[in-house]
């Protein structure tokens, strides 16, 4: 690790030459307070994609959260990465100071890049009604006259005490040291010196936790990326199946064909997704139904009243008989008469 002090901007007023926003005033430098957390880049390389994505997601725009969108960003393209972190300011009659840290041991070319890259520029944008920082960017030529690296050790003691000691106003420098601070001015250097070891160490410990985390939530992003693209391949192909058993007329009718349908399901809007399954519910029913029209013979209809008895064939008039009667005495008298005298007249 690396720990560098440079000013990252001049006496307000001393370049008014410079356009708009650059050159700010105290009040405005007083406003962008410690700048802690906020992320070390190179070149600006990133700034605007990381702020875009910020706003775009309704998530407040600081320097912190600047610096993990980067370190997502760095997934695609490396040269978003942030190398670092600013940690404290310092002002006084000759500017305004930073104490920041590299991460050479991530970055080991970086030693080499800072020779060439001692430039420092600050960004900033009005976010809320105030001005907040957003990174300071490592470059060639600033864009402020006069913002360069002017310091640097593996000591975070010497940098925090070289910052303190050579840019710090004389009201600051006549101020009571902080507790810590009148800690370490009682240590001995070989204390002092474990004391800036074990703060090291654990700057690489939250910069590790910081960067584990990063990787469990994009993990976590592209598990929910398969498991949604498995999802929609294994409802494409109950569609495909759905869309071989329906003919083409029945498609083209109710618009349910795979083409048409799957934008629909794979639709965030509610509603597009239940117009397109009613479609295809309605399409699947009417098919159906022409299916079993075809396939259930026509049956005769079921007659519920009772056929007319036929009527008895009518008796021929020389063939009627009248109902047989019983004879009188004068009628077998004579029937007796005539079979034994033959026919004869009575007076």
């Amino acid at each position: 690790m690396l720990y560098c002090v440079g000013r990252y901007h001049p006496v307000p007023g001393e370049n008014e030459d410079l356009p708009p926003g650059y050159d700010l005033t105290a009040a405005e430098l007083e406003e962008l307070g410690t700048l802690e957390g906020v992320p070390i880049t190179l070149e600006h390389v990133g700034i605007t994609s990381a702020v875009s994505l910020l706003l775009n997601s309704n998530k407040e725009v600081a320097g912190y959260n600047v610096g993990v969108v980067l370190d997502a960003l760095c997934a695609d393209n490396i040269a978003n990465v942030p190398v670092g972190v600013c940690l404290d300011v310092s002002s006084c009659e000759s500017g305004y100071y930073v104490l920041y840290a590299i991460d050479t041991e991530e970055w080991p070319v970086l030693s080499s890049l800072l020779l060439h890259m001692t430039g420092i520029s600050l960004s900033h944008m009005e976010y809320g009604n105030k001005l907040v920082p957003l990174e300071l960017s490592l470059c060639v030529k600033p864009a402020r006259p006069g913002c360069y690296q002017v310091y640097s050790s593996a000591d975070y003691v010497k940098a925090l005490q070289y910052m303190r000691t050579n840019f710090s106003s004389t009201e600051d420098r006549m101020a009571e040291p902080s507790q810590i601070e009148q800690i370490l001015a009682r240590l001995p250097d070989a204390d002092q010196k474990i004391i800036s070891a074990r703060f090291e160490t654990m700057v690489m410990e939250i910069q590790k936790q910081r960067k584990e985390a990063q990787e469990a939530i994009e993990n976590a992003k592209k598990l929910e990326q398969a498991q949604t693209s498995g999802n929609m391949k294994l409802l494409q192909w109950g569609i495909k199946n759905i869309e071989r058993q329906l003919p083409q007329a029945v498609q083209d009718n109710f618009n349910c064909g795979s083409d048409q349908i799957m934008p629909e399901l794979a639709s965030s809007d509610p509603e597009a997704v239940r117009r397109a399954v009613d479609r295809l519910i309605c399409a699947c029913s009417h098919h159906m139904m022409q299916m079993a029209s075809s396939r259930t013979p026509v049956e005769e209809p079921v007659v519920r009243k009772r056929p007319r008895s036929p009527s008895p064939a009518p008796v021929p008039a020389a063939e009627a008989t009248l109902p047989s009667r019983e004879p009188t005495s004068e009628e077998l008298l004579k029937e007796a008469m005539a079979n034994s005298f033959g026919p004869f007249t009575t007076n």
